[in-house]
């Protein structure tokens, strides 16, 4: 199973995730769109992880808008995901 997590700050990362997924050999891939702009691509997701950070689903950031769009089509395909913080929202 691949997963991909979202991380939004530097400093609130994907802790005791990475050893539930090395645990069950799960393959775990950070994505730092807030850094970088790359998300995953739909076809290489098995399940969706997203961090928190300060920051709004609201705010007019490009990345977030990509990032919302993302999280619509997994939604759309019935992918298992699981928020915190602000992925939550």
């Amino acid at each position: 199973m691949r997963i991909n997590v979202l991380q939004h700050t530097p400093n609130e990362g994907p802790g005791s995730i990475l050893d539930w997924g090395r645990a069950h050999d799960y393959e775990i891939y950070i994505y730092h769109p807030y850094q970088f702009g790359f998300l995953p691509k739909v076809e290489e997701t098995d399940m969706l992880i997203i961090l928190g950070g300060p920051m709004s689903p609201n705010d007019d950031m490009p990345w977030i808008k990509k990032e919302r769009q993302l999280i619509q089509q997994l939604i759309d395909i019935g992918t298992p995901m699981f928020g915190a913080c602000y992925g939550a929202q």
